[in-house]
């Protein structure tokens, strides 16, 4: 048996002009060839992808299929000739050499980072937004390699290997329904077309059309073009895959008519099978891992330049108790293409991009409620949640109305009744106006679940244009950048970090809207989540929310304050005016002054006042 492993079986992503979608988060159980059962879980991110043990130890998966132990060597990963095995079946020689030899996790993380560090992207592959604040302009496009207003037409060739080809069910008339066909629900849980997605998202500013032009074979199998290289970088032959794809497709497909002035925004390509970034049986290493990039290509003898592509799989797999056991495959949700056309739109990543192992595992960012993050995997990625308000205000998708005048009964309407007022709020630090909090009423529809509850969802942006356009916009654990407000106080990640049921997860994240799950009523400088902020001498936002509801109908009410005189003003024993509602500094609306105990209190209009 090869006990040998490739000298580092991670994929790197080295374009620096390239995005990986973030691969699903499993832990699973491989059958090792002495016939233990080792747990381990996947860790990467997008760039790259390693195992770990469930005690954070490096694994690396050897030529043979089985994972052994990783040992560091002169600042490389080299592979040990040792079976891994859980902590509680190893045996005491083990440990002993594991005590010395071993390679945690984290450190195998760093070693990456140093030897690969995170290049700077292209404008239009990861740009800022087209404002100074980073909303966006409503009706206005976003700066991606595609326009987000209008109805472009996007170009797509299949792609088969000299090894495999797609399933018999799936030709170019299927492909053609799953991208563009009004109610498209051929796989289990889906709720549209591609195009039904965005038409959505955009309320109809953003039409696109998909046009199958071509359906190719490669003249290598697919391992060749999926291999990741020894030294690190995955799909190393990613540029034969393109060259190789448009090298056939040329042969019968003009470009020149989706172009403009000789240029093609972008072009997708759907290979035969499955992909890395959702696979884990053995071998799966070979697969090309999802990705889009603004490397450009000419075609047609030079006559046009391709300025951007996407490269997707067809299938995803679903699996039983080990790696190999596969179940079942059907082609691949929406929101795996959702997601990486979101990036030619020009929105960054949400996700933690970096490369610590240790940061990935335990920090949580946005996970379901964007689908620039983990939402591209909602229902297997066959029913993604919509876009967040920022995401819609950054490619001019939507309105968004500034708060900065005190005011009782705000009313804050759904996605999709602008008709009514408003559907989101801005509500920015005085200091800093690219730095704010965003609010917005997620209620039941095609585009959103109702295991994820409804009520008012809060985000709050500190934007930098350096951090989108790097993609590094959440890779600060004490400064997210793009981060949800849980009105729970908690997070709830994944089911694979928790190891807890669905129910359980959807409930947490049924609790992070306002009112929600526990009833939280108000969101202050005093509450638990607090307005805190990361620019400017105050640290806190000095506007409280205050009275949050929910009626039948589905209309958020909230009560919004601004600070009012500085010095706290001495009140009497009788009841304010009654033009002036009465909070406690926690938000709770005192309904009887007379009954109040002491202490200092805030009026609607920002006044403190202090009752003995």
């Amino acid at each position: 048996m090869n006990k040998i492993l490739l000298s580092l079986t991670l994929a790197l992503g080295l374009f620096g002009i390239a995005q990986a979608t973030v691969p699903q988060r499993r832990q699973f159980t491989h059958k090792q060839p002495d016939g233990t059962s080792l747990r381990l879980t996947s860790v990467a991110n997008g760039r790259y992808i390693t195992y770990a043990t469930t005690d954070g130890l490096a694994v690396l998966r050897g030529t043979d299929g089985n994972f052994y132990y990783a040992q560091p060597a002169a600042g490389e990963w080299q592979c040990t000739t040792h079976l891994a095995h859980n902590q509680a079946e190893r045996t005491t020689a083990e440990t002993a050499l594991l005590n010395k030899h071993s390679l945690p996790i984290e450190a195998a993380s760093q070693m990456l980072a140093n030897r690969y560090p995170t290049p700077r992207l292209q404008r239009a592959t990861r740009s800022e937004a087209s404002t100074a604040d980073g909303l966006g302009t409503y009706k206005k496009s976003a700066p991606g390699t595609v326009c987000s207003i209008g109805s472009p037409v996007i170009p797509v060739v299949m792609v088969n290997f000299a090894d495999r080809t797609f399933t018999d069910t799936i030709d170019a008339t299927k492909v053609t329904r799953f991208f563009n066909e009004p109610g498209y629900a051929d796989e289990q849980g889906s709720k549209g077309s591609v195009k039904d997605y965005f038409t959505a998202q955009s309320q109809g500013l953003f039409t696109p059309t998909f046009s199958v032009v071509a359906t190719v074979t490669l003249p290598k199998g697919y391992a060749y073009y999926g291999a990741n290289s020894t030294s690190g970088r995955i799909d190393e032959h990613i540029t034969d895959f393109i060259t190789d794809a448009l090298a056939q497709a040329e042969k019968t497909v003009d470009f020149s008519a989706y172009a403009t002035n000789g240029e093609v925004p972008l072009v997708s390509f759907m290979f035969a099978g499955p992909g890395e970034q959702s696979s884990f049986e053995k071998g799966c290493e070979d697969y090309i891992w999802a990705q889009f990039s603004t490397r450009s290509f000419t075609v047609n003898q030079g006559a046009v330049r391709i300025n951007s592509y996407f490269v997707g799989n067809e299938l995803l797999q679903s699996y039983g108790a080990t790696p190999n056991d596969i179940t079942a495959a059907h082609m691949d949700g929406v929101g795996l293409f959702s997601h990486e056309f979101g990036h030619a739109l020009g929105l960054p990543d949400f996700y933690y991009t970096g490369r610590n192992a240790a940061i990935k595992d335990s920090l949580l960012t946005m996970d379901y409620w964007s689908i620039m993050d983990y939402g591209q995997y909602y229902f297997n990625g066959y029913a993604p949640p919509g876009y967040t308000a920022y995401e819609r205000s950054f490619m001019g998708w939507l309105r968004v109305t500034e708060l900065s005048e005190a005011q009782t009964g705000v009313k804050l309407y759904a996605f999709g009744q602008e008709e009514l007022g408003p559907t989101a709020y801005v509500i920015r630090n005085p200091e800093c106006p690219s730095e704010y909090y965003l609010l917005e009423n997620r209620q039941i529809g095609t585009w959103y679940p109702k295991r994820m509850g409804t009520g008012m969802l809060v985000t709050h942006v500190d934007y930098e244009a350096g951090a989108w356009l790097s993609n590094a916009v959440n890779n600060d654990p004490l400064h997210q950048r793009m981060a949800y407000i849980p009105a729970d106080n908690k997070k709830d990640g994944t089911r694979t970090r928790k190891g807890i049921t669905l129910t359980q997860l959807f409930n947490g994240y049924k609790g992070d809207l306002f009112p929600g799950l526990q009833n939280v009523t108000s969101l202050t400088d005093d509450t638990l989540p607090a307005t805190t902020l990361f620019n400017g001498t105050a640290g806190k936002l000095g506007k409280p929310i205050l009275n949050i509801s929910q009626n039948e109908q589905g209309v958020i009410s909230f009560d919004f304050i601004t600070p009012g005189p500085s010095s706290i003003t001495e009140m009497p024993g009788t009841t304010p005016t009654a033009a002036k509602a009465v909070y406690s500094l926690t938000g709770r609306r005192i309904l009887n002054w007379q009954q109040a105990e002491p202490g200092v209190y805030i009026l609607s209009d920002g006044t403190k006042v202090i009752k003995h």
